[in-house]
């Protein structure tokens, strides 16, 4: 299922922004940053909600590609998210047993390692509103979207 243009185009121009706004941030820079109790070979994604953005809420992998609502991950290699948000956020996800919160304009940490691969569900919640994602998982080195579980 493909975005439309405009909307693909607007969520880059927000992940920009996201990313500009850490690069300016005080604290460390998300690829940089260092956080204590994260394994060291964790593989990292910038998750950045902004108020343009939501409900379409953005995560970009270290290579620089971007999703929308979905969130990309190796089965049995740790997953480090780096959350940043204009509001305070909670991200949940459930199969994982992993949840976190965040502070706004501030950079949060969230880790967790996939025991399996699947599509999961991820509960973004702000204030009374929900905006929920897909978290995909896969063996290393496949690319193809697994089936739904």
């Amino acid at each position: 299922m493909s975005q439309p243009p405009r909307r693909a185009a607007f969520a880059t121009a927000a992940v920009a922004l996201a990313i500009a706004a850490c690069a300016s941030a005080p604290e460390p820079t998300w690829a940089n940053a260092d956080f204590p109790f994260v394994p060291a070979d964790a593989e990292r994604q910038l998750v950045a909600f902004t108020a343009d953005t939501l409900p379409d809420w953005v995560a970009q992998q270290a290579d620089g590609t971007t999703t929308t609502r979905r969130i990309h991950a190796s089965v049995r290699r740790p997953l480090q998210l780096l959350l940043r948000a204009d509001r305070a956020i909670t991200v949940a996800i459930p199969a994982m047993r992993a949840c976190g919160s965040t502070v706004p304009d501030r950079l949060q940490s969230l880790w967790f390692v996939a025991a399996r691969s699947g599509e999961f569900e991820v509960h973004v919640h702000c204030g009374s509103e929900r905006f929920d994602g897909v978290l995909v998982v896969t063996e290393p080195g496949t690319s193809a979207t697994p089936p739904r579980r």
